[in-house]
């Protein structure tokens, strides 16, 4: 996963061209909901749930204070890159530079996704998921309900 990803952004080299910015930020998008999914426990369903909660995960403080101030970041952004193929509401895609987080909203440019620097937030997200499971820090039963029913990949 992170070295798809990784490929991908290394298409762009600063050329503001070859990287794919709206695929990578939709398949960022649908990380960070599975990942919640693993998360909760949820095999199916509760997708906004599931979304918000691993995005907390990236920048807690942050992300929260957008929901909390009326952005649906789920709808807007996750949904619209997934049903509309648009940041609903205004918005765009930046793979090229990093900003101060991933997904940031200023009422003139309306949302900004920084693919570079999400994918930074989401790495380091999913990378102190992985080492609480090891650690026993986290509800392994929860990740282990999440996968019932899912095929094993080899």
């Amino acid at each position: 996963m992170f070295k798809d990803i990784g490929k991908s952004l290394e298409l762009n080299n600063g050329r503001g061209e070859g990287a794919p910015a709206f695929l990578i930020a939709l398949g960022l998008c649908c990380y960070t909901e599975y990942w919640g999914r693993l998360v909760l426990g949820i095999s199916t369903g509760c997708s906004k749930p599931a979304f918000n909660t691993f995005l907390d995960r990236l920048d807690p403080i942050h992300y929260r204070t957008l929901r909390e101030s009326g952005l649906n970041i789920y709808h807007d952004v996750r949904c619209g890159l997934a049903h509309s193929f648009v940041i609903e509401n205004g918005g765009n895609i930046d793979a090229d530079t990093e900003g101060d987080h991933g997904i940031d909203f200023d009422k003139k440019t309306k949302y900004s996704f920084y693919v570079r620097t999400y994918f930074r937030e989401f790495k380091s997200a999913v990378e102190k998921y992985m080492k609480d499971l090891v650690e026993a820090n986290t509800d392994r039963s929860l990740f282990n309900d999440a996968l019932k029913g899912k095929p094993e990949l080899v």
